[in-house]
């Protein structure tokens, strides 16, 4: 997704995330940090661009429709109902919400509005958004070190950062440029970097979803 990073639809919209099922593994499995390129820990579904959240904006999708709208007829009711507490309870009972989401409940908030970040945040695992700069220069499958320097903020629970990736020169690929983001909506790249706009972006997504 850094790839796609903009103020767009296509970057904040439809997004990749994750869910409730991705946080109860962190935490199993004792990780310490999550950072992913998307523009947040969770799937946009499960923020207040849908229907969670004090705002439940249910905000439009690439057309008329709004993203809920648009994920149910691309995957079902019931493949959304993964983001929708009433859905879920609708559709699947209130005794199999409770065991998915109750531990959330119990602790007195929404169990579908953003559970990766509470499950993580809960346990203590830091999670880092947004991340994007040169990652494609990174040899995939190689060990690095991550650090990440957030802003000096007293009993604050989230703030911008700068995450830096202590990588061997060997893993490191001389052939990638380095990476230059267009903002505003103006588009992702041209064919010498990346290949794709916001609109070819969002056509591909919803043809490999027909």
């Amino acid at each position: 997704m850094h790839r796609y990073f903009d103020d767009s639809k296509a970057y904040y919209h439809y997004a990749a995330g994750t869910g409730i099922d991705a946080g109860k593994w962190f935490v199993k499995q004792g990780v310490k940090c999550v950072a992913m390129d998307g523009q947040a820990l969770d799937h946009p579904l499960h923020t207040a661009m849908g229907n969670n959240g004090m705002t439940r904006m249910n905000l439009l999708a690439l057309q008329v429709k709004t993203i809920v709208e648009e994920y149910k007829e691309l995957f079902g009711e019931e493949a959304y109902a993964e983001f929708d507490k009433f859905e879920y309870i609708r559709i699947h009972g209130q005794e199999a919400y409770d065991e998915k989401f109750g531990e959330l409940e119990n602790l007195g908030v929404w169990g579908t509005w953003e559970p990766c970040h509470k499950e993580m945040l809960g346990h203590g695992i830091v999670g880092v958004e947004n991340l994007g700069g040169d990652l494609d220069k990174i040899v995939p499958g190689k060990w690095f070190d991550f650090h990440c320097y957030p802003i000096r903020w007293y009993m604050g629970d989230g703030s911008m950062a700068h995450p830096v990736a202590y990588v061997d020169e060997e893993n490191i690929d001389p052939t990638v440029p380095d990476r230059k983001y267009k903002y505003c909506g103006t588009g992702y790249g041209d064919a010498e970097e990346y290949g794709l706009s916001c609109l070819d972006y969002i056509q591909r997504l919803f043809n490999r979803n027909k």
